[in-house]
């Protein structure tokens, strides 16, 4: 049960138009890119890391 109602709380955005936001995914009105889940996106911002040019 628990499950379902965090399903329902996810957001998605664009990786491009933070604006555009949705409860399910789908594709950016903008620039159709894939909405991706907000929480990961939010996960991966501001690492830091710089990986070398090989």
């Amino acid at each position: 049960m628990e499950n379902k109602n965090m399903q329902k709380d996810k957001k998605y955005t664009c990786p491009m138009h933070p604006e555009i936001q949705s409860d399910q995914p789908g594709n950016c009105p903008k620039c159709g890119m894939k909405l991706v889940d907000k929480d990961k996106q939010q996960a991966r911002k501001g690492t830091g890391r710089l990986l070398p040019l090989v």
